[in-house]
């Protein structure tokens, strides 16, 4: 059980802070060219898979892999709160996991609100529905956050041509205290009719956290030192609204495993992808 609260933990420190960040606009500028609006009364469906690639100790392999996926669907509305914003209803359904070979499903829905500008960044978020407080319940917080991150764009608040660079500074408040400061940097690869294609990575540091010993479960471990990597993030955005179609990406986290006896070099390595539901079969 402690197996599977340490890699959530890690995946939700590597993403959760992204997606409910506040991101420190740019001084001056044009107005944008790049705008998320997605249709109100729309929607999106998609299939969200994670697959923990490994933790290595040093850079030995530990062999400990695993994978989780959800169904995701996403709902805009007008956000009645603020001008110019939408509201994003996100629901999870079928979400389940296997982690160093024991499978496990959770009861779900798990359903969150995103109030989000037209910079694609993140202004209010609402919990509406989380799955009871178990075994899983970190896991389903890691797969809703995960897709969040996967289906927001980093857009420019400047006019970018193809190529051109930008780049955004998240702060994040961590439950609890602490903070977490993401810098992002990101490619505007092509923009055409048909599609926007957005290539993204980043860095940061995460403050100590105490999570279990994934090496004795009944010990307590501290999280030192941390180091977030963000790498081949790439968005597939529709043209006209910047509603995100396809995403995939990869991460890691390299940081101290310190306890009473020992400091553990470790490093979390995984990757991800957004995709639309796979058709249903022909009759």
């Amino acid at each position: 059980m402690h197996n599977w609260s340490v890699v959530a933990l890690i995946c939700s420190m590597l993403l959760v802070g992204v997606v409910f960040a506040d991101q420190e606009p740019d001084a001056g500028g044009a107005d944008p060219e790049l705008l998320y609006t997605p249709q109100f009364g729309s929607s999106m469906a998609y299939q969200m898979k994670m697959d923990l690639l490994d933790v290595f100790l040093q850079d030995s392999p530990m062999g400990m892999t695993g994978d989780a996926a959800a169904k995701v669907l996403a709902e805009f509305a007008r956000s009645p709160e603020q001008d110019q914003a939408t509201k994003v209803a996100l629901t999870l359904t079928d979400m389940r996991g296997r982690m160093f070979g024991e499978e496990r499903s959770a009861p779900g829905p798990q359903i969150i609100t995103l109030t989000v500008d037209e910079h694609a960044r993140v202004r209010a978020h609402e919990v509406i529905r989380r799955i009871p407080s178990g075994d899983l319940s970190s896991g389903a917080d890691a797969l809703t956050a995960l897709a969040a991150f996967s289906m927001l764009p980093l857009l420019p608040l400047e006019i970018p041509a193809p190529g051109e660079t930008w780049e955004s500074q998240l702060l994040v408040n961590l439950p609890g205290g602490g903070q977490i400061r993401l810098t992002m940097r990101s490619r505007l690869v092509s923009s055409t009719a048909d599609e926007v294609i957005i290539e993204s990575t980043g860095q940061g540091t995460l403050p100590e956290v105490q999570t279990f010993n994934p090496m004795m479960p009944e010990q307590q471990m501290t999280v030192a030192n941390a180091q977030v990597t963000i790498a081949k993030l790439t968005h597939r955005c529709d043209p006209q609204t910047l509603v995100v179609r396809k995403a995939q990406g990869a991460g890691s986290i390299k940081f101290d495993g310190v306890t009473p006896d020992y400091t553990l070099p470790l490093t979390v390595k995984m990757k991800f992808k957004l995709t639309p539901p796979a058709p249903l079969p022909a009759t």
